[in-house]
């Protein structure tokens, strides 16, 4: 999104496809090196006059159970 267009303040707008057989969250939303750790994040950066733009944002992912 170009940053003159889009106010971050007032949210910022995407979209995906999540694939059908993409793995359900699992564990901490935090880096963490355990084996069988899922992590779905969202990163969001956009140039910016001074400091740069730059979030990151955990996305809890349910199973085909949880109707992801």
């Amino acid at each position: 999104v170009p940053s003159k267009s889009i106010r971050s303040s007032a949210g910022i707008p995407f979209a995906f496809q999540v694939p059908p057989d993409a793995l359900p969250s699992r564990g901490p939303p935090i880096y963490e090196r355990v084996h069988g750790n899922v992590r779905w994040i969202l990163t969001v950066s956009a140039p910016m006059r001074g400091l740069n733009y730059y979030a990151v944002f955990a996305i809890e992912m349910g199973g085909p159970s949880h109707g992801k």
